[in-house]
């Protein structure tokens, strides 16, 4: 048997257990699913449809077990990677946002404490807890500058002018010198 029909047949096997073996998986899933939804007792109250987001690891692409490659549906099984690719990135930016609007709802409380305290503290003329109130403020606000600028991964730009004309007689004297002392080494080794 030569060598390139093996490989072929091979990765073909390959090709069909993973086929096999992604159905399995999301027929699973589906079924774990539905085997969850058919244990509610018929008797029961109506409870109201919860909305239904599976995660996008576990979303089934039915097109994949249609084995037609005509250009048609080739496009279709593009556009179904596309969407889900799309709605796993649209589900992981609402997480994030929640999480930043809990952070900043958060921040907003201890604002209004502070100052609700800041007030309270003008009235009756007692600065004894100032020095509490002020780290606390700049505990609070680091916390929030520190979510908000977790977004921003890009640092910031300095706005320093390099001198290029220096620069490039520093970089020939470097150079030169690098020449010279090389020719030093190589005349007194081949000397």
């Amino acid at each position: 048997m030569a060598r390139d029909e093996f490989i072929g047949d091979k990765l073909l096997d390959m090709q069909e257990r993973l086929k096999q073996n992604y159905e399995q998986f999301h027929r699973k899933g589906n079924d774990s699913a539905g085997t969850e939804k058919e244990s509610v007792p018929e008797n029961s109250a109506p409870q109201p449809a919860a909305k239904e987001t599976t995660p996008a690891s576990l979303r089934y692409m039915p097109s994949l077990n249609k084995g037609s490659d005509d250009a048609d549906s080739k496009k279709r099984r593009e556009l179904e990677g596309r969407i889900i690719h799309e709605l796993a990135k649209a589900e992981c930016r609402l997480e994030l946002l929640e999480r930043k609007c809990a952070e900043l709802k958060k921040y907003h409380s201890v604002l209004k404490e502070y100052h609700e305290k800041l007030l309270a503290m003008a009235e009756s003329g007692d600065t004894a807890a100032l020095d509490s109130l002020l780290s606390g403020f700049h505990l609070a606000s680091g916390r929030w500058q520190a979510f908000e600028n977790d977004e921003k991964t890009t640092a910031p730009v300095k706005s320093e002018t390099v001198s290029t004309r220096g620069s490039a007689f520093i970089l020939s004297g470097a150079i030169i010198a690098g020449c010279i002392i090389l020719s030093i080494v190589l005349a007194a080794l081949f000397a």
